[in-house]
């Protein structure tokens, strides 16, 4: 089976590798607080270097969005910088697409349209580029 990637709602995913080995992830408040943790950054620290990431940056970030699918499993550990490479690879080799790294984190840096109840929507953004005030201004056009 070749590798694949299946995007998700609310920012989960899963990748699937040529031995049909399959872990989920999921970006969010836990994965962004551990990316933070683990490069020793602050939330400003953090936006900031989002701006223009580097590799190594995108491929903490995704580990630290599986580690969270794996904890929240009670998983243990299965996946390291190697083992995602190597998907990333894989993936790339066996379907002829590039750029499947940007792809995750585009998916990260998503906008998740919801529908209410009575049929407006609601947009959740990413936390680029939002600051407390205008999230109130945002949900108070809602």
């Amino acid at each position: 089976m070749p590798a694949k990637l299946e995007l998700l709602p609310r920012k989960a995913f899963s990748l699937t590798f040529s031995d049909d080995t399959t872990v989920e992830g999921q970006f969010g408040t836990w994965a962004l607080a551990r990316f933070g943790q683990r490069k020793k950054l602050s939330l400003a620290q953090i936006i900031t270097l989002f701006d223009e990431p580097q590799i190594m940056d995108v491929l903490e970030f995704v580990l630290c969005a599986l580690e969270y699918k794996e904890r929240e499993a009670a998983k243990p550990s299965f996946m390291t910088e190697i083992k995602l490479s190597r998907w990333i690879d894989e993936y790339s080799y066996e379907t002829g697409e590039t750029g499947v790294l940007m792809k995750l984190w585009a998916h990260a840096n998503s906008t998740d349209v919801k529908e209410l109840p009575d049929g407006e929507k609601k947009t959740e953004g990413s936390l680029r580029g939002v600051n407390s005030s205008e999230l109130s201004m945002q949900e108070a056009e809602v």
